[in-house]
């Protein structure tokens, strides 16, 4: 910010921008269905029950019975490798149905956060675009997947943004974690928290 000084000179102070973040901005409340198609899918991820039953509602006063989806998560240890197929119950059945989908289709996907995510990589992945799908995440992330940049292994944690570091299962590294996250990837970054101590 610049000012005029009592000399009449130009005095600069600067102001600390924010860290850059790549976090996903979710409304705050679910979003409209689109209308523009009769081919409509609606995927439940867990917390996501009520959002997706009000779509399925709204879909229904046109006459259209939507496909639907329930993904949910496997009980696992709160830190582990993450293997999207083997960690989250329908997530194969929904990619054999996108693979096989008609031209048109529309997705609807509620949940937790790291669900919504993967469900929203894997629809890409599948050949949908940004546009045929509406997504909302419910609630505050309890937890992340997170890519550890040394050994590229991936795996579930509690969200610690901002806060203590984690750890790699694989490399055993303690992660701190960024605020940002690949969308095509669905998942936050996660580097060498001590790799700044000198000792």
């Amino acid at each position: 910010m610049a000012r005029i000084t009592g000399g009449g000179r130009m005095s600069t102070t600067t102001t600390p921008a924010p860290p850059a973040t790549s976090l996903p901005i979710w409304p705050g409340t679910p979003p409209e269905y689109d209308d523009s198609s009769r081919e409509q899918m609606v995927v439940a991820c867990d917390g996501g029950e009520q959002v997706a039953e009000a779509w399925v509602a709204q879909i229904r006063t046109r006459g259209l019975e939507p496909l639907q989806i329930h993904v949910r998560a496997r009980p696992a240890a709160e830190t582990h490798l993450y293997e999207a197929d083997r960690d989250l119950i329908g997530l194969p059945q929904l990619r054999r149905v996108l693979q096989t989908a008609n031209v048109g289709l529309r997705l609807l996907v509620a949940g937790c956060e790291w669900q919504v995510l993967t469900v929203l990589r894997v629809a890409i992945e599948c050949g949908m675009i940004h546009d045929e799908i509406r997504a909302h995440a419910t609630g505050d992330p309890q937890r992340i997947v997170v890519f550890c940049v040394h050994c590229e292994a991936e795996f579930l944690s509690p969200n610690v943004l901002g806060g203590d570091p984690t750890t790699c299962p694989r490399c055993r590294r303690h992660l701190e974690v960024h605020p940002h996250v690949n969308s095509s990837a669905a998942r936050y970054l996660g580097s060498d928290a001590d790799a700044g101590v000198l000792l």
